[in-house]
């Protein structure tokens, strides 16, 4: 998966997602400061990268041509680490049968996360808890 880190996303989580096997991840700022948010859209359909940001004005392209666009809730208290675990669940969850976050938009609460996804040219939308961690 190719990443673009909007610029509202905290440095750190780079290296976290770069930790945990995600290698092609650029952030907005490469680009330029302040960049608008149809610009940011624009570039992540160009380079063919799943946004992630906090800016939650990115609903309005939710169902538009994308490469994925993941909306993380800023009132997180761990949101790298609940960004990791609804990657863990996305890929093990029947009803995702996606390869990639094309045509994808996740918005990421404390509480679950959505899943609004096309399939067979129709939109779907699946609101899913957070699983347990299984403690050894």
């Amino acid at each position: 998966m190719k990443i673009l880190l909007d610029e509202n996303v905290p440095n750190y989580f780079k290296d976290l997602l770069i930790d945990n096997g995600y290698s092609d991840i650029i952030r907005i700022n490469d680009f330029g400061k302040g960049l608008k948010d149809n610009e940011v859209f624009d570039i992540s359909i160009q380079e063919q990268r799943t946004i992630i940001t906090i800016d939650t004005d990115f609903y309005a392209y939710k169902r538009s041509k994308n490469y994925g666009i993941i909306c993380i809730s800023g009132k997180l208290a761990y949101p790298e680490q609940t960004l990791l675990k609804v990657f863990n669940q996305i890929s093990k969850d029947e009803r995702f049968s996606f390869t990639s976050l094309e045509d994808v938009f996740i918005r990421v609460t404390s509480q679950n996360f959505t899943v609004f996804y096309k399939k067979k040219g129709k939109y779907k939308e699946v609101s899913c808890k957070y699983k347990k961690d299984k403690k050894n």
